[in-house]
């Protein structure tokens, strides 16, 4: 049941990501992007996670979207960390850290 609603939730997110793309914004594809690879990584897609994080995160820095720079980068640190690749885990926490004090985050 549970893998069903995934399915269901990931299907709704690809649409809204087509929605996003066709009318521009390219804050709700960034966010949509964060949001599907939330779900990968839930299901253990890492690599499909990474993926879509690191196209969210390419997003976040064109536009300047530092609270969603903030959280994809903190996902990207998640994830590296179950990986063991704690020098990626460690770079993508000092970016986070850097902008969390930068917006003065909780």
């Amino acid at each position: 049941m549970i893998f069903l609603r995934a399915e269901a939730a990931i299907a709704l997110f690809h649409q809204s990501l087509a929605i996003f793309e066709h009318i521009g914004d390219a804050q709700g594809q960034a966010a949509t992007r964060r949001e599907l690879g939330k779900l990968k990584a839930n299901q253990g897609d890492t690599d499909g996670a990474i993926q879509l994080f690191e196209e969210s995160l390419a997003s976040t820095d064109q536009i300047g979207w530092i609270p969603g720079k903030w959280l994809t980068l903190s996902w990207l640190a998640s994830l590296a960390e179950q990986q063991g690749d704690l020098a990626k885990a460690l770079a993508c926490r000092e970016k986070e850290l850097a902008i969390r004090e930068q917006i003065k985050a909780p």
